[in-house]
């Protein structure tokens, strides 16, 4: 079996997170688990696949978009 970085979404509301320091040994490429969602604050289930870099990446910039539209700090492009 692989350990994988795991991308989180969850199917209740959308919401999604990485769980940088998790990792799951798995058969295939997906995995289905009940985890808490920060989006709704509830338990919903979670899908779980293959993270690269860029989905990681585009990950951070909606959550630092997110502060900075709670903060009303303008976001400069970059």
């Amino acid at each position: 079996m692989q350990k994988y970085r795991l991308m989180a979404v969850c199917i209740k509301c959308g919401g999604d997170g990485t769980y940088p320091h998790r990792y799951i040994e798995l058969d295939g490429s997906v995995y289905f688990v009940e985890e808490p969602c920060e989006s709704c604050e509830g338990t919903g289930n979670f899908y779980f696949g293959d993270v690269d870099g860029a989905q990681e990446i585009d990950w951070i910039k909606r959550k630092i978009n997110k502060i900075l539209v709670e903060l009303n700090i303008p976001d400069d492009g970059e």
